[in-house]
């Protein structure tokens, strides 16, 4: 997550929860038979196991800490496209899976740092050019000066977390058979840690309309602190409903879902979701709060829940799923 210009503005805590409407009352029921099975994979396909392999190859050292300018970042973003053509994506950037942009500076310095994005075709065609897009940022802070002998700053938590959550959750979606009603679009972004650049990019230069884009779920550090609990600082009283009520209906995660807990530090305009919010595309930002490790190079993958971390993103497939297969779209 980007320290990028925190601002002093508050958001209304909302922790109780909230009974379902609108969206969440359009898609409510549970489908039973093959569909439950084929969803219930699917979701049990998003393992702790997983998410710490991902996470501990991202954020190894070797990977010096993924900096929005290092070859590193970019052989992260390959190793991501990697694994959505495996589960069949589309490529769906504007170089195969890699979508290039240019990173601030001299206008004679050529510096490209780029983001990774995945397609998964939604099955029902008069809704199949509508999208959910489901967004994590892979870049981190790279080498800087050491602290206790340390000068790699691995961001395990910020964001190997979130960007491991996307890749599992593309795997569990291409499990699904039908698929979603509406398309869901996955990326990976670069130089957020830079001000939310590649975001920013991709919002002024979309691969698919952002006017048909419905929602973002972005994930961006979601592997430390409470066991229990996630926060998801929500663009509108309709998506925090929205989460509150899936997580409500699915008691078997142990999964409570609040509010921004840190209305002094901005949050919500400290991570990619904030890009399409500006854009007014609905966004939920999945966050699990900091702690003394954020941007130190201390912040190793040894130290994550990844069992709290697996039912993150297991309410992230639900709420995905919700938004891509309703009927109505969120506010």
């Amino acid at each position: 997550m980007t320290m990028r210009n925190p601002l002093s503005a508050g958001l209304v805590l909302l922790v109780a929860a909230v009974a379902l409407t609108g969206l969440g009352a359009a898609c409510d029921s549970t489908p039973t038979g093959p569909e439950n099975e084929t969803i219930r994979a699917a979701v049990e396909s998003i393992s702790s196991q997983d998410l710490s392999e991902i996470v501990r190859t991202i954020a190894h050292d070797s990977m010096r800490g993924r900096g929005s300018r290092s070859p590193e970042l970019e052989q992260t973003a390959r190793y991501i496209a990697a694994r959505f053509e495996s589960f069949g994506l589309e490529a769906a950037g504007e170089d195969g899976y890699l979508q290039y942009f240019p990173l601030p500076g001299p206008p004679e310095t050529t510096d490209q740092a780029l983001n990774t994005i995945g397609l998964l075709r939604g099955s029902d065609p008069a809704l199949r050019d509508e999208y959910v897009v489901i967004t994590a940022h892979m870049d981190h802070l790279g080498t800087r000066f050491p602290i206790n002998g340390d000068s790699i700053y691995n961001g395990a938590d910020d964001n190997a977390s979130g960007t491991a959550g996307i890749v599992e959750l593309a795997e569990a979606f291409s499990m699904l058979n039908p698929r979603p009603r509406r398309s869901i679009l996955f990326i990976a972004f670069g130089a957020e840690e830079l001000g939310l650049i590649g975001s920013r990019y991709y919002t002024d230069h979309p691969t698919f309309p952002l006017s048909r884009t419905v929602a973002n779920l972005n994930l961006d550090m979601i592997g430390r602190n409470w066991a229990d609990t996630v926060a998801a600082l929500r663009s509108s009283q309709d998506m925090g409903e929205l989460a509150e009520g899936v997580a409500a209906q699915h008691p078997e995660l142990g999964m409570r879902v609040v509010d921004d807990q840190w209305p002094g530090q901005n949050l919500i305009r400290r991570s990619d979701q904030w890009n399409f919010m500006t854009h007014g595309v609905p966004a939920l930002f999945f966050h699990s709060g900091p702690h003394p490790d954020y941007h130190f190079p201390s912040d190793h993958a040894d130290l994550l829940d990844y069992l709290k971390t697996e039912r993150i993103v297991q309410l992230v497939f639900y709420i995905g799923l919700r938004l891509a297969s309703a009927d109505q779209t969120p506010d």
